[in-house]
């Protein structure tokens, strides 16, 4: 015969090995329940008592949950790469172009890209290139204004006229 100690901290018994089962069935006893049997000074948890524990229903199989790995959109990382070099390129040759008509491109198809398909990651990298790009095509505009505001395109027009046939 068992005695046991419920939820409420109440000391519930003596019953039997069948009955006892049929708690556990219900779920009002667990393996953490304090169990003591008859006779013995001592309450221990259920799980202590090979008879019992027997009873217990297998515990649940804890699997982490399945998360495939996201891919980074490569037209995001082109992108990216392609506003940084515009940047760079403004300043010393061409303003930029191709790299920031590119850049715009590859972060837009990259976004769309990313947004039908939430496995694809690269948002942030796609719309920095697309930042780049615009703010390289901008500063190839305002130095060009600024280069004729200046006249420097009267030394281009006499280098010009000079080598005409």
């Amino acid at each position: 015969m068992y005695w046991i100690i419920g939820v409420d901290n109440k000391v519930y018994g003596p019953v039997s090995l069948d009955f006892l089962k049929k708690w556990i069935d219900e779920g009002r006893v667990n393996e953490k329940t304090l169990v003591r049997i008859e006779g013995e000074p001592h309450w221990r948890q259920l799980f202590t008592f090979p008879e019992l524990a027997s009873l217990l229903p297998p515990p649940p199989l804890l699997l982490p949950p399945f998360t495939q790995p996201k891919e980074t959109n490569g037209l995001a990382i082109a992108s990216l790469i392609c506003g940084i070099l515009s940047i760079i390129f403004c300043f010393c040759c061409c303003w930029g172009i191709p790299f920031n008509i590119l850049s715009i491109v590859f972060g837009t198809i990259a976004l769309s890209q990313i947004k039908r398909q939430p496995s694809q990651t690269g948002r942030g990298m796609a719309i920095a290139g697309i930042v780049l790009g615009i703010l390289s095509l901008l500063l190839g505009i305002i130095m060009t204004l600024f280069y004729f505001s200046l006249g420097g395109h009267k030394e281009i027009m006499r280098d010009f006229k000079q080598w005409r046939i």
